[in-house]
């Protein structure tokens, strides 16, 4: 038998349970089928590569907090754009500026996600 699986360190002394081989494979072979296979893991690749060369998200204003807070994660948008997500609002009116940016923007109702 080996010791159990979930020890990181080999000095750890406070779990003596021991598993054996055939116990050691099923775990293996049940981790291996929830691994994403060809197009999706490519796919997941693809966006993770794309999400590593983004610009880090900016700061928000005490206005920008209080207004993106999301109120299913209680995060705001900087929150969630630091872990890989994104919220998205709804906009009225809006005249884009030609080098980037708004000159108009109002507030629609809500969120859409």
């Amino acid at each position: 038998p080996t010791p159990c699986m979930g020890q990181f360190d080999e000095e750890d002394l406070n779990d003596r349970r021991r598993i054996g081989s055939v116990a050691i494979d099923a775990i293996l072979r049940d981790a291996g089928q929830h691994v994403p296979q060809g197009g999706a893991s490519a796919a997941l690749v693809r966006r993770a590569a794309a999400a590593a060369v983004l610009p880090p998200p900016e700061p928000l204003s005490s206005f920008g907090r209080e207004y993106s807070t999301d109120p299913y994660s209680c995060c705001d948008a900087f929150e969630l754009a630091r872990q890989g997500d994104a919220l998205f609002f709804q906009l009225g009116g809006v005249a884009a500026l030609p080098g980037g940016g708004f000159a108009t923007a109002e507030e629609g109702e809500g969120l859409v996600s």
